[in-house]
């Protein structure tokens, strides 16, 4: 059984560092959640631009479903998830 999120076809050095690349850039906004969560903190961030991120990468995620890439996957979901999280809290 092949893992979800391994790179198909390629593994060569830049397919697995464009898996860590996709889990850090998809990481970008937890900081965010954090500070808003473990501080009080306000969230200031415009609902049009969460809604914008979380658009744009739920087509990245069926562009990487599309193309079995497993970076794009990975920054997407992970993008997705924390969009909708801000947009809720």
């Amino acid at each position: 059984m092949t893992h979800v999120l391994a790179p198909r076809g390629h593994h060569h050095f830049i397919d697995k560092l464009a898996v860590v690349n996709g889990a850090v850039a998809g990481l970008a906004l937890y900081p965010q959640i954090f500070v808003i969560l473990a501080w009080g903190v306000q969230n200031n961030l415009s609902p049009l631009t969460l809604w914008l991120i979380l658009g744009n990468n739920v087509v990245w995620m069926a562009y990487g479903i599309h193309r079995s890439l497993s970076s794009v996957r990975l920054a997407a979901i992970l993008s997705c998830l924390a969009a909708a999280i801000l947009l809720l809290i």
